[in-house]
């Protein structure tokens, strides 16, 4: 957890740097280096698989290469675009991922992951999980919209520390400030520290790529 969160805060710095200095350098962190990762983990998922379904993954690598290969120029003359793109749309499909989680019958995402470390989960749990999910929703999508209000509103150099070091901090004090707020919602007997989280997390990791390899 100390590594990611270092790494984390390196990729920050950098990415602050390269927002408020454009220069090539500031596509290959924002667009080919994302883009360059999602490609290889296409491709490991594809030689996992057989007949269509590799072939779709291979087929989407190398989409998403050439389509970054072929959009460079237009990228570098619109890098101020590219970035609020990519930081708005990351933050507004968060949003969705967990709002709508939150509607019908489905399983709030937070009790999913719950689900990996409670077992059985009481209705304590299930109460306080949904009201998480909701309330990381908000979140993301409330960043979303201070993104695009900022770089439509304010200097570049405002929307640029807001994007790459303040939506960070902000979503690791949310976390953190999460974790000690089951102190108060929580029973004892309920309660999870960060450490038995993350192993959790890593346990269940674990048993997916197993699941894959096999």
């Amino acid at each position: 957890m100390i590594g990611m969160a270092t790494a984390a805060l390196a990729w920050g710095v950098a990415a602050w740097w390269t927002g408020m200095y454009p220069s090539a350098w500031t596509l290959v962190l924002w667009i080919a280096l994302p883009a360059a990762l999602i490609a290889a983990s296409l491709v490991r998922a594809g030689w996992q698989r057989h007949g269509r379904e590799r072939g779709w993954r291979w087929m989407a690598a190398l989409a998403l290469a050439a389509g970054v290969a072929l959009g460079w120029d237009a990228m570098a003359r619109h890098t101020d675009v590219i970035l609020l793109a990519q930081h708005a749309g990351v933050q507004a499909l968060l949003a969705w991922v967990f709002g709508r989680t939150l509607i019908g019958q489905a399983t709030p995402l937070c009790t999913e992951f719950a689900a990996w470390v409670h077992e059985p989960m009481s209705p304590a749990v299930r109460r306080y999980t949904r009201g998480v999910t909701g309330v990381w929703a908000l979140f993301f999508a409330a960043v979303a919209l201070a993104s695009l209000l900022l770089f439509w509103l304010a200097p570049l150099s405002l929307w640029t520390g807001f994007a790459t070091l303040v939506t960070p901090v902000l979503t690791g004090a949310l976390f953190l400030g999460e974790a000690f707020a089951r102190r108060w919602f929580l029973p004892p007997e309920d309660r999870v520290g960060l450490a038995d989280t993350w192993r959790s997390i890593q346990a269940r990791a674990a048993a997916l790529r197993r699941g894959e390899s096999r």
